[in-house]
């Protein structure tokens, strides 16, 4: 499945293929949201969740370069396996915690 099929798809069928297929690699909380970053195939997805409501609002697939800098930091932090494949991909120098 590619990115743009996925993003077609309804939230509950998004959530559906996160917790079949996703591998979670990090989150970050900006006020009253868990933006939680998992990777699904060759691409990652971005899950908006409404910490006081308890539900997800949005789900959205991205290309690497899409991603914040923030959750590149974070992800290379938290998955040293990672590294190589971030820094390969976003031209960047990746240091270890």
């Amino acid at each position: 499945m590619t990115l743009n099929e996925f993003n077609k798809m309804t939230l509950a069928r998004k959530q559906d293929l996160i917790w079949e297929w996703g591998y979670y690699l990090t989150n970050c909380r900006y006020g009253n949201y868990n933006i939680v970053i998992f990777s699904i195939g060759d691409y990652f997805v971005e899950a908006c969740m409404n910490i006081s409501e308890n539900k997800a609002e949005r789900v959205k697939a991205v290309k690497l370069e899409e991603l914040h800098n923030d959750y590149i930091a974070a992800i290379s932090r938290d998955k040293p396996f990672m590294r190589p494949f971030l820094a390969k991909n976003r031209d960047i120098t990746l240091k270890a915690a």
